[in-house]
C-alpha cells in the first residue's frame, strides 16, 4: 500500500477490500459445536474463578479494613465446624455488621439499637439482634444496597457496605473481560476451553493477536449477547463462521492448537 493510499483511508470513502492473509486460505474452520463446547468450558471456569476471587477480595477487605468483623466471621466459621451440626450463634457477627451500618448510615439504625450502640451494651445488643437473620452477598456491581429490614428481622450486607464505589468496579463482568482478554492474548488466540478443544482465534490479516485485539474481542461478546444470542449463532451460517464479536475484531476461529 502506497503512502497516498494509506493517507486516504479513514479520511474519505474508498473501495476498502477485506485483507486476508493468503496463508489462512483453506485452513479448517472450527465447527460451531467445538466453539460452543469451548465457550461452555470457559464460562464454567470464569464463573468459579469470579466467585472465588470476589470471596477472597471480600475476606481480604474485611481483614484489612474491618478486622473486628473478619475475626468474628472466622471465629464463627471455626466454631461452626467444631460444633458439627449443632446450632451456632451468629449474633456476634450481626452486632459487628450493625456497628458498621451505624458508622456508614446512621439513619438506618433504629432508636433502640442506637441507644444500645451508644452505651456499648453488649447484652442489650444481643437481645435485640438475637432473632435477626444476617445475609452476606458478594454480588458486586449490583444496584441493590445493604439494608436492615426490621419487620422481617433480616440484615442484608451487600458489597457497597464494605467497598463503597469500588462495588461497581469489582463484578462478574470485570472478571469476564479480564479472563477472555488475558488468555486470548497471552496464549496467542486460545483460552483454556479453546486449547482443550483444539481451536484458536486468529486475525484475518495474519498478524498476531495483540492485547487490544483480545480486549476488543472480549468486549464484543456483549454485542453478540445483546442480539438475544443471535450474534453467537451467526457461526452456523456465516461463510467463515464469524460471530458478531469476530467481525468486530476481524478474527476467525480455526482448528489446530
Amino acid at each position: 500500500m502506497s503512502l497516498k493510499d494509506y493517507l486516504k483511508r479513514r479520511s474519505e470513502i474508498t473501495d476498502e477490500p477485506m485483507r486476508i492473509d493468503p496463508q489462512l486460505l483453506g485452513r479448517a474452520l472450527a465447527s460451531p459445536q467445538r466453539r460452543g463446547a469451548a465457550l461452555l468450558f470457559d464460562l464454567t471456569i470464569w464463573f468459579i474463578s469470579a466467585v472465588s476471587i470476589m470471596l477472597l477480595i471480600t475476606l481480604l477487605a474485611l481483614y484489612i479494613a474491618y478486622p473486628a468483623i473478619y475475626q468474628t466471621v472466622i471465629n464463627t466459621i471455626t466454631k461452626a465446624s467444631d460444633e458439627q451440626g449443632k446450632s451456632v450463634d451468629y449474633t456476634e457477627v450481626t452486632i459487628e455488621v450493625v456497628r458498621l451500618f451505624a458508622s456508614k448510615n446512621p439513619q438506618a439504625i433504629s432508636p433502640e439499637l442506637k441507644r444500645a450502640l451508644e452505651s456499648d451494651d453488649e447484652a442489650e445488643l444481643k437481645a435485640l439482634l438475637d432473632d435477626y437473620t444476617l445475609l452476606f452477598s458478594i454480588n458486586f456491581g449490583s444496584d441493590k444496597k445493604s439494608e436492615i429490614d426490621y419487620q422481617a428481622k433480616k440484615i442484608t450486607a451487600m458489597p457497597d457496605l464494605f467497598f463503597g464505589g469500588l462495588n461497581f468496579v469489582l463484578n462478574l463482568g470485570g472478571v469476564f473481560l479480564f479472563y477472555f482478554t488475558f488468555f486470548t492474548w497471552i496464549l496467542k488466540g486460545r483460552t483454556p476451553g479453546k486449547w482443550l478443544f483444539g481451536i484458536r482465534v486468529v486475525r484475518l490479516d495474519g498478524r498476531p493477536i495483540g492485547l487490544w485485539d483480545a480486549f476488543g474481542r472480549a468486549g464484543g461478546y456483549s454485542a453478540s449477547l445483546s442480539t438475544l444470542g443471535l450474534g453467537f449463532l451467526e457461526a452456523i451460517w456465516h461463510p467463515n463462521r464469524q460471530t458478531v464479536h469476530d467481525r468486530i475484531s476481524g478474527t476467525v476461529v480455526i482448528r489446530g492448537r
